[in-house]
Order: C-alpha cells, then structure tokens, then sequence
C-alpha cells in the first residue's frame, strides 16, 4: 500500500501554485524586454502598438529604433520622439532615426505604430548606435484586442 506524506503533497501544492502565478503574471506583462541596459516597453491602445524606450547609465545612446511586425499588418506611424524621423522599409519594417537626440539615460523614447487587424502579433526590434548598427535586439508578442 502506497503512503502520502503531507509535506510531498504541500511541497507540490507550493510549486504548483508558484508555477500558477508565474504564468498568471506573465499574461498580465504586455511585453517588456530589457538587455544591455536599454528597456524596451510595449503597450496597445485600440489598434495603436505604443513602443516606450529607456537606457541605463552603462548603456550606449540610441540612434535608431526598427521595428518589424511578423504578418505586415501595419498601417502608418503614430508617434515619434521630437527630433526623430521615421520610415517604412519595403512595406515590412518601420525605422525611426535621430543624430541629434539619442536615447540615453537622461531621456526616453515614445514610439508607435497602428495595426490593421486585431490579433496576436509578434515583432521584432532592435535599437542601434549613431551608424545605424544593433546594440540591443528583442522579438515581443503582444496581442492587440
């Protein structure tokens, strides 16, 4: 005849609820990523995907901020920081550019883009140094309803 113990059954009880909140507070976050002391926060609004950019004291000033969606299904640029162009590479990516207010630790970026469809949507970033190359690069999902 097999026994339980209590303290197996409370010790997997504890786990399990440990594994529970983990998830449930994972589908809270939209999407945060940080890495290389750059912290990149998405966010939506109707069919507006916010990007909200920040760096820390080590990290390199930004220059540039590309975004690609998985399925294409952007329509225009929303926002972009004051001093701070953007464009659209080949109907599949958004770049916004600046040489002379970069992303540093004393300032933040605000980005965003309007989507057609409401759905799950998975994007690709990266932010880049004053000649345009990677620093730091993420891929977020982000379900706009």
């Amino acid at each position: 005849m097999t026994r339980f113990r209590p303290e197996r059954i409370f010790g997997s009880s504890i786990l399990l609820g440990s594994l529970g909140m983990i998830i449930l507070l994972a589908m809270i976050v939209q999407a945060t990523y940080a890495d290389n002391g750059i912290f990149v926060n998405a966010s939506t609004q109707n069919k507006v995907i916010s990007f909200d950019m920040s760096s820390g004291n080590d990290s390199p000033p930004i220059h540039g901020f590309i975004v690609t969606i998985s399925n294409g299904h952007y329509s225009k640029i929303t926002k972009s920081p004051n001093g701070w162009s953007a464009g659209i590479i080949k109907h599949q990516s958004v770049i916004w550019t600046t040489e002379s207010y970069p992303v540093q630790p004393s300032s933040e970026g605000n980005f965003a883009i309007e989507v057609t469809q409401l759905g799950k949507y998975t994007i690709s970033w990266s932010a880049t140094d004053h000649k345009l190359q990677p620093v730091v690069w993420g891929t977020i999902t982000i379900t706009v309803t």
